[in-house]
């Protein structure tokens, strides 16, 4: 499922590799905010690893890394209680990462 998807990958890759500048040649700096971060466990992208449950890695989690050194904040990541990406429910509401990002729960959706 994750190959259909490589090219976002690879933009998001260089993204996150890039410096980013705004239009005016400063560049972009969140000033050390504290970032909420949600993900989902999906083996390579994110993924608990040893005894330490709270101890979350992987690709996604390595772009993140890069990006908040790049932009200067931190962030508290956390898995979405039902581990969804999200899908629209017969009442109309969503579930997963897209119902975070609604509720206003995280400030960033990593997937």
């Amino acid at each position: 499922m994750w190959q259909d998807g490589m090219l976002p990958l690879l933009a998001l890759l260089l993204f996150a590799a890039a410096p980013v500048a705004m239009a005016d040649g400063s560049r972009l700096d969140l000033q050390g905010k504290t970032l909420k971060v949600a993900t989902l466990l999906e083996v390579p992208f994110s993924f608990k690893q040893g005894d330490n449950s709270s101890s979350i890695r992987g690709f996604y989690i390595d772009i993140l890394d890069l990006l908040a050194e790049e932009l200067n904040f931190k962030y508290n990541l956390y898995v979405v209680p039902d581990n969804k990406y999200g899908a629209q429910l017969p009442n109309g509401t969503w579930n997963g990462l897209i119902r975070e990002v609604i509720d206003g729960v995280c400030d960033n959706a990593h997937v």
